[in-house]
């Protein structure tokens, strides 16, 4: 009898190994899941910050090119957004010079 108990208590590790494997394996593959969706996330914020200055480019495009009669309040805009610009630049040279 005791060796039955034994026996069935083997078993039951036995099992339980199987199944922490097996819990090991998916972990693995849920947290490669995770890494791949966050640096796709990472790519997709990128990219929407890249349309957002491509936009903000057209906007200033079309400002400039309609011509003189602007008025004052789109002129201001259009200084401030240029010189947003130049700063941005002078923050990335000042990087690279590092």
């Amino acid at each position: 009898m005791a060796e039955l108990s034994i026996s069935r208590l083997e078993e039951k590790i036995q099992l339980l190994l199987k199944k922490m494997q097996y819990v090991r394996e998916e972990n693995q593959r849920l947290q490669e899941n995770v890494d791949q969706q966050q640096e796709l996330l990472q790519q997709e914020q990128a990219r929407a910050k890249d349309m957002e200055h491509q936009i903000a480019l057209l906007k200033i495009a079309n400002a400039q090119s309609s011509g003189e009669g602007q008025p004052a309040e789109t002129k201001r805009a259009l200084k401030s957004a240029i010189n947003q610009y130049i700063h941005e630049i002078d923050n990335c040279i000042a990087r690279l010079n590092e």
